[in-house]
C-alpha cells in the first residue's frame, strides 16, 4: 500500500536522551540521529499493524455506487413512493422495486450525498484532483473514521463514476486522492515516548555507544559480565518495557496488519505511489 519513504517519522521527544545530538552537533551525528528516529518510527508503525504513523498514499477511487439496502430516490421521482411523479429508472430486488440513480440518500440527508469511501483512518487529505485539476479544499470534506467519506460540498458535479486508469491523475478523465492514511503519534504522547526510547537506544547502537540492558535479563554476573536472559519473552516487541507497554495497549493481540473485509459487492481502489 505505501513504501517507507512514503512514511513520515514520528515526532520525538529527546529531553532524556543524552546522547541525542543538538542542532550543533557534527552532521554525521545527525544524520546517525535521522536514520535512528525513521527506523524506530517503521518499527513501531509495523508493530502497530500499520495502526499509527502517518504514510502519505495516493488513491484512484470508485464512487461508491447505491447498494439495494440504501437506494436513492431523487425528489422529481418520490411518485414510486407516494410523492410527487418524475422520471424512472426502477429494478426489481428481492421482489421489490428500487430506484436506480446516481448518489445515495442518507438516514439524516434529506437528499442525495456525493461521496466516495476512502480506506482508513484518513489523517489529512492534501489533494482532490478531477480531469487533472486540483480543487479547492473548502469543495469537499472528510468524515470521521469509520466511514472516513469523502462528501463533495460545493454543489459542484459529482465524483466520477469511472476513470481512464492508464492516464497519469493530471489528465482528463481522471480522480484522485492524496492523503495521509494512520493514526497520528502526535495525539498520543505514550506515542511520542515509546518511538523516543527506541530511537535513542538505535542511535546509541548506531554509534557504537553502550545501550540499556533489556527487560529480558534476568541476572548479571559482574567478573564474568555474562547475562542470564528469560527463556521466553511473553511480548512480541522490542524488548524495551517503556515501548513494549504502550504496543501491548495499542496492539494487545500482536495483530500484523489491518482488519480488512474483500467482497466483490464494493468498489475496489487503486493505489499508486506517493511519489507519482
Amino acid at each position: 500500500m505505501s513504501r517507507p519513504n512514503c512514511c513520515r517519522p514520528w515526532p520525538v521527544d529527546t529531553e532524556c536522551c543524552t546522547d541525542w545530538p543538538g542542532p550543533d552537533a557534527p552532521e554525521e551525528q545527525r544524520k546517525k540521529a535521522e536514520k535512528a528516529l525513521v527506523i524506530a518510527s517503521e518499527r513501531l508503525r509495523k508493530l502497530t499493524a500499520s495502526a499509527w504513523g502517518l504514510c502519505e498514499v495516493v488513491v484512484r477511487p470508485c464512487r461508491t455506487p447505491c447498494s439495494p439496502y440504501e437506494p436513492y430516490v431523487p425528489w422529481e421521482a418520490r411518485g414510486l413512493y407516494g410523492n410527487s411523479s418524475g422520471p424512472l429508472d426502477p429494478f426489481v430486488w428481492q421482489g421489490q422495486v428500487r430506484n436506480r440513480m446516481c448518489g445515495c440518500a442518507e438516514e439524516c440527508s434529506c437528499g442525495p450525498v456525493c461521496r466516495t469511501t476512502l480506506p482508513g483512518p484518513v489523517a489529512e487529505v492534501l489533494a482532490v484532483k478531477v480531469d487533472g485539476i486540483k480543487l479547492d479544499p473548502a469543495a469537499y470534506r472528510v468524515t470521521s473514521p469509520p466511514d472516513n467519506w469523502l462528501v463533495r460540498v460545493d454543489g459542484g458535479p459529482c465524483w466520477p463514476e469511472c476513470q481512464d486508469m492508464m492516464l497519469d491523475d493530471d489528465e482528463p478523465g481522471t480522480f484522485s486522492v492524496r492523503y495521509l492514511l494512520g493514526r497520528d503519534p502526535a495525539e498520543d504522547y505514550d506515542a511520542i515516548h515509546a518511538v523516543s526510547v527506541l530511537a535513542c537506544e538505535l542511535y546509541r547502537n548506531l554509534c557504537g555507544q553502550k545501550c540499556r540492558i533489556g527487560g529480558r535479563v534476568r541476572s548479571i554476573q559482574r567478573d564474568g559480565i555474562s547475562y542470564d536472559l528469560v527463556d521466553s519473552w511473553p511480548r512480541k516487541g522490542t524488548g524495551l518495557d517503556e515501548v513494549d507497554d504502550w504496543l501491548s495497549l495499542v496492539n494487545p493481540t500482536g495483530r500484523l496488519s489491518r482488519p480488512a473485509v474483500y467482497t466483490p459487492d464494493l468498489p475496489q481502489h487503486r493505489f499508486w505511489d506517493c511519489g507519482s
